[in-house]
């Protein structure tokens, strides 16, 4: 099973740096570029996506965002 994760070009579709996103999230900039680049941070991404895959959904399905 291959997984990418398409985090850097949905930052750029939106015109935001690492920076900008960083301070957005309230991390730091080299923790962007570390999930950006699979260094780190992937780890839970990956256990939902096998989540998805066991429970044949989508990411979408198993969370529920409210602002």
């Amino acid at each position: 099973m291959t997984i990418k994760l398409r985090l850097k070009e949905h930052r750029i579709r939106q015109g935001l740096t690492q920076r900008e996103l960083a301070d957005l999230l309230g991390v730091t900039e080299n923790t962007v570029a570390n999930v950006e680049s699979g260094r780190n941070g992937t780890r839970k991404l990956l256990q939902a996506i096998a989540l998805c895959l066991v429970l044949q959904c989508k990411p979408n399905d198993l969370f529920e965002i409210t602002p």
